[in-house]
């Protein structure tokens, strides 16, 4: 068997693993916070779901064989906005990425990559995030990073404009980008098989997916995007997504599935539509600050800069996009705005 992201995790019962996903290759069958060991059904690939207390179980089902890539993860919390970061790397070469980097929590990833050793290559944007500002512009100025985000974000000052289908290669950690429009028009998921996860931002969240009423958010197009794309990974896939407001770190395509209440396999297009549509939402309260950010990498507000965010809390975002010389403010019109 190869180095690979799940060796060790044939035994039966639990692992208790405080360092996350990180080194996982190396446990190679060891028992750990008494396991008994035991076969693990071939493929010999378990997947793993993590709770808050950082305990693990196996599923009877495999996801995958053992991938030869190392990876090293950390999932990260902002409680401001209880949005979740997430880094991951190549063991070997300690490249690594974050995904949707919080720049009030910039101090604290720049401090962990330091800590582990790590080059950061790429900051990856699921979405333009109407309720925090991202760090990634500033991580490409500290630490040389580039910035990755959907085609259709219409970001302005991004390195990559990602496609469907494209690969961002991180040492030999492999993401793949997948379109999932519907929160809003330019979300996209990475997959990661390497570590037989998917990160969804805002367009699946757990036992709940992301509101449809601006930034030219669509139920109809997210219900496409989550039952025609999402669904179709295996069942044992796990998801990781942008936010959770209840105390849940991931779950799983499988678990979605069965259990979320407004777009599992029993919801019809009709009845999600109808959900959406009577929802009524609150006004996120950062976005007439991080909208117009976001479209430019997050460097679009400067934090120290109080009198510009006074300015900012007064303004609709069509029309700071406008005073900022940008010519699409409409298309960010809707009723969420």
């Amino acid at each position: 068997m190869s180095h690979g992201l799940a060796e060790g995790l044939e035994f039966h019962g639990f692992l208790l693993w405080t360092g996350g996903l990180e080194r996982i290759a190396k446990l190679n069958r060891r028992i750990v916070s008494g396991g008994q060991p035991g076969p693990c059904p071939p493929p010999s690939f378990c997947p793993i779901l993590w709770t808050h207390t950082g305990v693990a179980s196996r599923f009877a089902t495999p996801l995958r064989r053992a991938a030869e890539v190392s990876v090293i993860f950390r999932q990260l919390f902002d409680p401001e906005t209880s949005t979740y970061t997430y880094l991951l790397a190549d063991e070997v070469s300690r490249k690594a990425v974050l995904i949707d980097s919080v720049l009030d929590q910039f101090e604290r990833d720049v401090r962990l990559l330091r800590e582990l050793e790590l080059e950061l290559a790429y900051a990856l944007e699921t979405h333009v995030h109407a309720d925090h500002v991202t760090a990634s512009g500033r991580l490409r100025d500290v630490l040389g990073c580039r910035v990755g985000v959907g085609e259709s974000t219409g970001v302005t000052n991004a390195d990559l404009l990602l496609r469907d289908g494209e690969t961002v290669h991180c040492g030999e950690l492999t993401l793949e980008v997948l379109a999932t429009p519907g929160h809003t028009s330019g979300c996209v998921s990475y997959v990661c098989r390497d570590a037989g996860s998917i990160f969804t931002g805002d367009v699946l969240l757990i036992r709940g997916c992301g509101r449809t009423d601006f930034q030219e958010g669509n139920a109809a197009t997210l219900f496409d995007s989550v039952r025609g794309r999402l669904f179709s990974m295996p069942d044992e896939t796990r998801i990781y997504p942008g936010h959770d407001y209840h105390g849940r770190m991931m779950s799983t395509v499988g678990e979605e599935k069965r259990f979320n209440l407004r777009i599992g396999l029993d919801r019809s297009a009709e009845e999600f539509a109808a959900i959406m549509g009577e929802l009524d939402l609150a006004y996120p309260k950062q976005m007439d600050i991080a909208v117009p950010a976001n479209l430019e990498c997050g460097l679009g507000v400067v934090p120290n800069e109080p009198d510009r965010l006074s300015a900012l809390r007064s303004k609709s975002v069509a029309s700071v996009m406008e005073e900022s010389g940008r010519q699409d403010a409409e298309i960010w019109m809707g009723s969420g705005i």
